[in-house]
């Protein structure tokens, strides 16, 4: 993942947590707890379920984001991951 320019999800959030961690900005769909980790907006985009067309356009508009924004994106995944899904976070909850 860390030579990725960004990451599509679609599957099981944990995948979502080890990129966020990894400072990957997200594209994914807008399901289970997905918005959970992916901050639209913020750390990636999220695309309204079974809707491949919206998913098609979230993904043409990160890759059309200059770098330096797709890696402050990362950058925000990565301190949203650090300060609401760490172990003892986790645990506590």
């Amino acid at each position: 993942m860390n030579a990725a320019d960004a990451y599509v999800f679609k599957g099981m959030p944990n995948v979502l947590l080890e990129a966020s961690a990894t400072g990957l900005p997200i594209v994914a769909t807008d399901v289970d707890g997905n918005s959970e980790i992916v901050l639209n907006g913020i750390t990636g985009f999220l695309a309204p379920a079974r809707n491949p067309e919206a998913l098609a356009e979230a993904m043409l508009r990160m890759m059309g984001l200059p770098e330096e924004k797709r890696r402050e994106m990362g950058q925000a995944a990565r301190k949203h991951v650090e300060e609401n899904f760490s172990l003892d976070r986790v645990v506590d909850m």
